[in-house]
C-alpha cells in the first residue's frame, strides 16, 4: 500500500473568520482601502507569474506595515497565505492541490470589506 504525503497548516475556523469580519466591520477607510487592495493584488493565488507573486507581496507588505498587527484579521492572512505556499509546493511536484478553502476565506472577507466600505460611505 502506498503511503500519501500529506501537509498539514491551520486553516482558519468559523469563529476567526466572523471574528475577522467584525473586525473590517469597524476599520476606517483607509485601512479598509489597504486591505482590499492586498485581495486585489492577491486574487489570483494559483497564477505561477513572478510578477503576480510580486505585487500580492509588496501588496502584504504595505498593509502590514501600515494597519498589520496581532488582530484576527491578520492572523487569517497568515493562515491564508501558508495554505497558498503549501498548495503551490504540491503544484510544483505536480500533485494536485485544491484552493477552494482559500478561495472561500478570501471572497467571505472581500465581501465583509466592501460591506464594510458601503457602511463608511453611508456615513
Amino acid at each position: 500500500m502506498r503511503r500519501q504525503n500529506t501537509v498539514e497548516a491551520e486553516q482558519p475556523s468559523e469563529e476567526t473568520i466572523n471574528a475577522a469580519r467584525t473586525e473590517i466591520a469597524r476599520m476606517r477607510e483607509p485601512e479598509l482601502r489597504s486591505l482590499l487592495n492586498y485581495f486585489a493584488e492577491c486574487s489570483d493565488r494559483t497564477s505561477r507569474s513572478a510578477t503576480v507573486k510580486q505585487a500580492c507581496k509588496a501588496a502584504l507588505i504595505k498593509y502590514q506595515t501600515e494597519f498589520g498587527g496581532k488582530r484576527t484579521i491578520d492572523t487569517v492572512i497568515a493562515e491564508q497565505e501558508k495554505l497558498v505556499e503549501i498548495q503551490g509546493a504540491f503544484r510544483a511536484v505536480g500533485q494536485a492541490s485544491d484552493m477552494t478553502y482559500v478561495d472561500t476565506v478570501d471572497t467571505r472577507i472581500r465581501e465583509a470589506i466592501g460591506e464594510a466600505l458601503k457602511m463608511q460611505s453611508a456615513r
